[in-house]
């Protein structure tokens, strides 16, 4: 494989596991790490807490790599925040750029869905997104609107994370982070 920066491989390897602690939350150690430290959450939106183990803290300094690689794919738009969440996989970021104007409950997806027939509700969208935002989601094609929302993971085909696609992310988002870095720098001296 090639791993030569043992910190990033081990990062990528903490993330697998908070990878299969979100997929499995109905395994023995998902509901044990669930009830200690994220009971009213789910794991992609917890906390490290108060007094963690080393092995949740371990596994929650990864939080990052699954939030920044990674995307909503929309079903029934329950489980996505509009604001929040990735989930507009052709925008930078995967995120929606409009501000939060004055939302203290969380805007969900489905609050964007019309049922019958299944479509998005063109209107909302405009009085509540930017332009921008609001054209990308109406390019979202609505394949199964009475399946749950599923995470993919947006550096593998088949959406599944992985340690190598972990790990190759990491490399890529450093290298462009000095890249940018170098950019601003020589912006400055100009």
């Amino acid at each position: 494989m090639g791993f030569k920066i043992l910190k990033d491989f081990n990062l990528a390897i903490l993330a697998k596991q908070l990878w299969r602690l979100h997929n499995n939350p109905n395994s023995l150690w998902a509901q044990c790490y669930m009830v200690k430290y994220y009971p009213n959450t789910d794991v992609l939106h917890s906390t490290v807490g108060y007094n963690p183990s080393f092995a949740w803290r371990s596994i929650h300094q990864s939080l990052w790599i699954i939030n920044k690689g990674s995307c909503w794919k929309i079903g029934n738009g329950q489980k996505v925040r509009v604001l929040e969440d990735n989930w507009l996989p052709y925008q930078n970021g995967f995120r929606v750029v409009s501000p939060n104007t004055n939302s203290s409950i969380p805007l969900l997806v489905k609050d964007f869905l019309s049922v019958d027939p299944p479509d998005w509700n063109d209107q909302l969208l405009q009085e509540l997104l930017l332009p921008i935002d609001s054209h990308q989601v109406l390019q979202l094609p609505i394949i199964h609107p009475y399946e749950d929302d599923e995470l993919m993971w947006m550096f593998e085909n088949n959406g599944n994370y992985t340690v190598k696609s972990g790990y190759l992310a990491m490399q890529i988002w450093k290298t462009r982070g000095r890249q940018e870095a170098s950019t601003s720098t020589t912006d400055n001296q100009i």
